[in-house]
């Protein structure tokens, strides 16, 4: 079937050419098998975008029109099969390599699908009418390469990227201005520029709080003007004279939008589910859901494990001084959120980590955080109970999308009771069951003291006479292997077992105890990379370069994060630029695989100082020789027999 007419749709002089109106044709006697009860079927236009129902008048009007969209070559909503999924996929997204080459239109398609769950029809399209407008005018008379839309999606990517400031932007747009013809539409500064991707990014609230931390001014505290715990009135005192200004303000990121969005996008809704359908589920720790935890998560509530692309989340918090200085007491506490969802390669990466909320304090919120997570927490328990329809790009279909917060708790701590203690005896206000297990040793001060009389030889600072201990061969680890994290637990109780006849009991301090935990953690838990703070801190730094305005540094965070994240989402669409999905990685480890040997396959970036014709001890070479055979796939059977 000739579909070379839905290209001229682009334009309005093809959309009345005699070729487009017989392929309009064409496709109604196509789909006048799928039409319902009413008379009705879903209209292919870019302002329905398959979402609304019209009858065949109106679907032919709205095709000669509008246009057809240029991404439905497949007419799979109107009973066309599709070859397979990967041939559907390779049409919808054009992918080309890692580029998604769909454009600026398939980022108003995706967008308009996105949003038309939660809006009614004449909102949808007086909300995108003028985004399809932009999306289409060209940025000067006889301009082909660039629309307004897409130049200013390209300029703002630009400032985010190298992080420039609005005056810089408003300099080089004027600069634009004067150098491009007459005629173009060159947004005149950066206000303008936010302007037109209004409709494109998310927003977030804000909530006044009481200024000692009682409650939030929120839902039934909403209309209140002072704290109903400590009477403190809502707002600073201004006799009466201008607006009234809150004493605190929460910065407010509604959830559920951001995790709608991650479906928006027809490759990273593909990635959402990559845990389900490409992961290698060989007992191998390399993600979350090779966690016992995801394990028994599933068990527990098979209806949420169902669907794989409800969204497991996890959890951080941190603070900073937003202006560097640690004198000054203004800190800054973000909670932010981290989709498990996600490949290893992008889920603790800066653009899918959600900030949620922006608390303000001089210090550490403590207990009183429970006052301001109450608007996530109440929106979570709703993801959890009742889900959010979601339209997922990657299929072309709706779900009802819900969410659960994946964090490990370490409870029963009532077996460190004394025996006869009345808590071990009540087992409705625990799990259940009544705790008969024994509270850990107790070392008594004797037997302290016998283990330091037996203690001898030790040489304490750095004497001549202390050698350093001989060089011990390495210890190269490979993926950990879910069964061998009990093998290694027992290992660390041996080696701990032997310190002890060696050091003293102060050098047994909860650090070196927690060696004994942490296979068991990675267990539960998975790989480590997900759960500790070094993607957040690195996050937190993000947000301080935000503060270009000392006086207000809040709004600038949060300001430049809503630009941050607009930017990031558009960005998958442009193809041609440096963008925060197609630069490269800090580490450039996985180049092309060479012939050979598993362990010389993988391309590596040497570290350190490369030095040629080096002499290298017999002890180097023996170590090099064990890695090489160690770290071999192919020789495993054979080592495996040699020690056993």
């Amino acid at each position: 079937m000739d579909k070379s007419w839905i290209a001229l749709g682009r334009m309005a002089d093809g959309r009345m050419s005699k070729l487009s109106n017989d392929g309009v044709k064409l496709f109604l006697q196509f789909a006048i098998g799928v039409i319902d009860q009413n008379g009705n079927l879903l209209c292919p236009c870019i302002k329905c975008v398959n979402v609304y129902r019209q009858n065949l008048q109106n679907v032919e009007i709205h095709l000669l029109q509008y246009g057809i969209m240029q991404t439905y070559t497949i007419w799979h909503q109107h009973r066309e099969p599709r070859v397979s999924n990967e041939a559907y996929r390779d049409d919808e997204m054009r992918v080309d390599g890692d580029e998604i080459v769909g454009g600026i239109e398939a980022l108003v398609e995706d967008r308009i699908r996105g949003e038309s769950t939660d809006t009614t029809q004449g909102e949808e399209v007086r909300t995108f009418d003028q985004l399809l407008t932009d999306a289409k005018r060209e940025l000067f008379p006889n301009c082909t390469n660039y629309t307004l839309l897409k130049f200013v999606i390209e300029v703002l990517n630009m400032k985010v990227t190298n992080h420039w400031t609005n005056k810089s932007i408003d300099m080089m747009l004027e600069f634009l201005s004067r150098l491009l013809p007459k005629e173009n539409l060159v947004p005149k500064s950066t206000y303008e520029a936010k302007k037109i991707l209004r409709d494109l990014g998310l927003s977030y609230e804000l909530i006044h709080a009481c200024i000692n931390d009682c409650v939030l001014f929120w839902k039934e505290n909403a209309t209140l003007d002072k704290c109903p715990t400590c009477k403190t009135s809502r707002y600073k005192i201004s006799h009466g004279r201008g607006k009234k200004i809150p004493h605190k303000v929460l910065r407010y990121f509604p959830l559920t939008p951001r995790l709608k969005r991650l479906y928006m996008s027809r490759k990273r809704a593909e990635d959402m589910i990559w845990y389900k359908d490409k992961r290698v589920d060989d007992e191998i720790l390399r993600h979350p859901a090779d966690s016992d935890e995801w394990k028994e998560f599933d068990a527990q509530h098979p209806e949420f494990s169902l669907e794989p692309r409800n969204v497991r989340l996890g959890f951080a918090v941190d603070g900073f001084n937003p202006f560097g200085n640690m004198k000054n007491s203004y800190r800054l506490w973000p909670v932010i959120l981290i989709p498990y969802n996600l490949p290893p390669w992008l889920v603790m990466k800066d653009p899918f980590c959600l900030m949620s909320l922006l608390i303000l304090g001089e210090s550490q919120p403590g207990i009183d955080i429970d006052v301001y997570m109450r608007p996530l927490v109440d929106e979570l328990n709703d993801l959890w109970t009742n889900g959010a329809l979601t339209y997922d790009a990657s299929t072309n279909e709706t779900f009802r999308m819900h969410a659960a917060l994946f964090k490990i708790g370490y409870t029963n701590h009532r077996c460190y009771l004394p025996e006869d203690h009345p808590e071990r005896r009540k087992s409705r206000a625990y799990n259940g069951k009544i705790e008969k297990r024994k509270r850990s040793l107790e070392l008594p001060v004797e037997k302290i003291q016998h283990q330091l009389d037996n203690v001898a030889g030790v040489i304490y600072g750095k004497q001549p006479s202390n050698r350093k201990r001989p060089r011990q061969a390495p210890n190269w680890t490979k993926d950990t292997k879910a069964e061998r994290t009990g093998e290694i637990r027992g290992r660390i109780i041996n080696i701990l077992c032997k310190l002890e006849k060696i050091f003293p009991p102060a050098f047994f301090d909860v650090i070196i105890h927690l060696a004994v935990h942490l296979p068991r953690k990675a267990t539960l838990g998975g790989p480590v990379q997900y759960r500790w703070i070094y993607p957040i801190e690195r996050f937190l730094g993000a947000l301080k370069k935000y503060v270009t305005n000392r006086a207000r540094p809040k709004g600038s965070i949060v300001e430049a994060y809503i630009v941050k994240e607009c930017i990031t989402c558009c960005s998958i669409y442009v193809d041609g630029i440096e963008t925060v999905h197609n630069r490269p990685e800090r580490n450039e480890n996985r180049g092309e695989r060479q012939q050979g040997l598993t362990v010389f396959k993988e391309t590596a970036r040497p570290i350190g100082l490369i030095t040629r014709d080096a002499e290298m001890s017999q002890e180097i070479r023996d170590i090099a020789h064990w890695f090489v055979l160690y770290s071999s796939v192919e020789i495993e059977k054979y080592l495996e027999y040699v020690f056993h």
